[in-house]
């Protein structure tokens, strides 16, 4: 799905704790993909906070209208980080070439309208389908750097993010899952739970399961040969 958002100047609420606090209004557009059209309403607004590096912490929050008639809550969060010289020239309005940066976003989809009650898991469901039909895992990327703290150091910020993604690609669609919906998207157990369909207890020990998998993960892929000779590089 493409969404072509009309958006207002950035304004700056000034330096904060963790970095500048940044608001940009959305103030309509259009959207359109292979199951769904309509337009984006006004009223929505992405939020952003702006570290010392240039990194830039996203958190957009708006509604659709769908053509049918049903509305649809949209919550899109990521991160931007590169060097930055190449930060410098994006702030500036430049164009880049995508494969000097990081730029990645994962959205969540919220509904009442029992037509598109598949969009209320459709986050989940790339998570699920990534592995199973595709193991580049394109369809999903996690923000893995801590984004609420500035960081003065963007190649140890990219080391550590580096790691969580080896760590992630060896573990089980389903444990994936659990880590996605508990941390990415910050669910309680109960409310991960009911998005996933199975009882809260299962949902605990699925998610304990899978963070002693995570963590023994990134200690196998450090332990393989040249591992530490490819972070130094």
């Amino acid at each position: 799905m493409r969404v072509a958002a009309e958006v207002g100047e950035v304004l700056s609420l000034g330096p904060a704790p963790g970095g500048e606090r940044r608001m940009v209004a959305i103030t309509g557009g259009t959207f359109e993909g292979k199951e769904l059209a309509g337009e984006v309403l006004s009223g929505g607004a992405d939020w952003q906070v702006k570290w010392d590096d240039g990194t830039l912490s996203i958190d957009a929050h708006y509604a659709l209208r769908e053509r049918g008639g049903a509305l649809i809550e949209v919550r899109s969060q990521g991160v931007r980080t590169a060097a930055p010289a190449v930060l410098e020239r994006l702030a500036r309005g430049a164009e880049g070439d995508p494969g000097v940066y990081y730029f990645r976003t994962a959205m969540r989809f919220t509904t009442g309208d029992a037509r598109l009650a598949w969009l209320n898991r459709i986050l989940v469901r790339s998570c699920q389908d990534m592995r199973r039909l595709d193991r580049r895992r394109r369809l999903i990327e996690l923000p893995l750097a801590d984004t609420d703290s500035a960081s003065g150091d963007l190649q140890a910020s990219v080391a550590v993010t580096d790691q969580l993604e080896r760590g992630l690609r060896r573990l089980t669609v389903d444990q994936r899952t659990v880590l996605v919906v508990s941390y990415y998207l910050d669910l309680s157990l109960a409310d991960a739970a009911a998005t996933l369909g199975i009882p809260v207890g299962t949902m605990k020990s699925r998610l304990n399961r899978a963070i002693d998998a995570l963590r023994a993960s990134i200690e196998a892929t450090e332990r393989l040969p040249g591992y530490q000779a490819e972070r130094l590089a």
